[in-house]
């Protein structure tokens, strides 16, 4: 254990049983644009925890909004591959925290170990359970909005827990509807295009994302690394063509959007996944239609031949 030991009960509440000192040498660790965390040990049994605090949320009411939104989710739901919510509560300053169990280090982080790809047996079970929990919130209605590598926590044994539930929220939506939603949603990398565009989605969305997922854990690549919204739709097109009719349309009402051009087709996807498992490429080919209609649905990949 680090010896350096910074005590967090002076920030949260002295008295709040789940407290206890920050292991990760040098504090809290970010957490993309709204959050931190710490990796803790509860008092009273020992057991390891991740306190997830929220920037701002005390001073900004829409952060507030996404955090009891993210709480209030997160408490609807039970699965083997779905990080579970232990606690939420307010400090006296008025911050939000939320406490989970420590599960180890994400999927992105894997890919230090592995800079070419996951191995075969270890990417095929964590695809698997990646589906499953899909599976699970989509039954339920409730989209992630922000499947990706460093949202996927991988337990010893090869266990998977999909955790970072910020953007998740639940809609109206079955496995292929779509309503509107705000595009701000999904880290750009793995944005579906429907989402890009502005257009309405629904879970379709997360496939997508979970294609983009499994194409960078399968080559230690991003597919499509995007530096702006119009360069990530230059790319998407660059390896697929044309968006569809309706997604042009949205493109082209779009004021930031207006001097995207479809460019010249460059490498196709299967070039980009050269070396790739034949049943692998499919699955991920097929998540990544343009069309979010075309895409199946977690429980049609679960009967993927990869499998």
């Amino acid at each position: 254990m680090p010896a350096l030991f910074c005590l967090i009960s002076a920030k949260i509440g002295q008295n709040h049983p789940l407290l206890a000192a920050v292991i990760a040498s040098g504090g809290p660790i970010p957490l993309g644009a709204y959050g931190f965390v710490w990796k803790c040990v509860e008092r009273a049994t020992g057991r390891l925890v991740a306190i997830k605090g929220m920037k701002q949320a005390h001073e900004e009411p829409e952060i507030m909004r996404l955090a009891v939104r993210e709480v209030r989710v997160l408490q609807t739901l039970k699965h083997p591959a779905i990080i579970p919510l232990i606690e939420a509560f307010k400090s006296k300053s008025g911050r939000v925290y939320m406490v989970f169990p420590y599960v180890g280090h994400s999927a992105y982080q894997e890919l230090d170990e592995h800079p070419d790809g996951l191995p075969y047996r270890q990417l095929k079970l964590l695809v698997w359970q990646l589906l499953q929990a899909l599976v699970y919130l989509h039954r339920r209605k409730v989209v992630h909005r922000d499947i990706k590598p460093g949202n996927i926590l991988l337990s010893e044994g090869g266990g998977v827990k999909l955790c970072d539930f910020g953007f998740a929220r639940t809609t109206h939506c079955g496995p292929r509807d779509a309503e509107d939603l705000t595009s701000y949603v999904v880290t750009r990398w793995y944005r579906a295009p429907e989402v890009l565009v502005g257009d309405r989605y629904g879970p379709a969305c997360d496939i997508w994302s979970l294609g983009c997922t499994v194409a960078e854990l399968a080559t230690g690549q991003p597919l499509f690394p995007g530096k702006s919204t119009g360069e990530q739709l230059w790319r998407v097109m660059r390896c697929f063509g044309p968006l569809t009719a309706a997604q042009l349309v949205h493109m082209t009402c779009n004021p930031s959007l207006v001097r995207v051009r479809v460019p010249v087709r460059g490498r196709t996807l299967r070039e980009r996944l050269l070396g790739c498992d034949p049943d692998l490429f499919r699955l991920v080919e097929s998540c990544l239609q343009l069309d979010p209609s075309d895409r199946p649905t977690a429980r049609e990949l679960l009967q993927s031949p990869y499998f």
